[in-house]
């Protein structure tokens, strides 16, 4: 049974059937490239959130990390630093 389409029918058809094929390859290309990012996104985050974090352990950066120092009283003088400092002769 064949039916007969008028010519704007005709024309309507072939662009549905044309645009239905490059908008899924749209699609598939627009969440290949919406995952990339995400995954540069996550190494990234985890590189500046995890890698370069003061909270990361020594054994995942491979770095001393310094110790916090607290100290009780008074702040040093600028003559008790001058001692302490070992002078080149």
């Amino acid at each position: 049974m064949e039916v007969e389409l008028g010519e704007t029918s005709a024309k309507i058809l072939r662009f549905v059937v044309t645009m239905i094929p490059i908008g899924l390859l749209d699609l598939a290309l627009t969440m290949l490239f919406v995952t990339f990012l995400k995954v540069i996104e996550t190494v990234w985050s985890l590189f500046h959130h995890v890698y370069m974090s003061a909270f990361a352990p020594d054994w995942w950066i491979r770095l001393p990390q310094p110790e916090p120092v607290i100290v009780f009283g008074l702040p040093a003088s600028a003559a008790d630093l001058e001692d302490d400092h070992v002078h080149a002769p």
